[in-house]
């Protein structure tokens, strides 16, 4: 399953993410027009790619953190388990190397889909303050 990263910029490209949950703000929102910026040239073509670029910087990185975090989860588990079974291996028979196998072939499957994967652009919601 997909791991939402929600990124909040404002129009300084400052990281608010963490500093501003803008819990507060969600009670004294109000639907403004969805057409309040194209009128402001600077805004469409400037102001909010900047942002975008800006916010899929931040995106990236925290990406990689988490893919990193993953990588290790996987190894840890997955690789405990292995070791388990080849320590196993040596004193029961019955332990075949398919199992082994499997096993393995588990981890480098999880390794090689959680390395390839990207993140993308779900949604996108500008918050204007008057």
């Amino acid at each position: 399953m997909a791991a939402p990263i929600r990124i909040i910029v404002d129009h300084n490209l400052t990281d608010m993410t963490e500093e501003n949950e803008f819990t507060f703000l969600w009670e004294k929102l109000i639907q403004d027009k969805t057409t309040w910026y194209k009128d402001m040239e600077e805004v469409r073509k400037i102001l909010i790619p900047s942002m975008m670029e800006k916010s899929h910087q931040i995106a990236t990185t925290r990406s990689q953190i988490m893919i990193e975090q993953g990588v290790k989860r996987i190894q840890t588990i997955l690789g405990k388990e292995i070791t388990r079974l080849l320590e196993l291996q040596k004193i029961n028979p019955d332990i075949r190397e398919e199992e082994i196998h499997l096993a393995q072939t588990r981890m480098d499957s999880l390794l090689e889909h959680l390395t390839r994967t990207r993140i993308r652009l779900d949604a996108l919601r500008l918050i204007r303050v008057l």
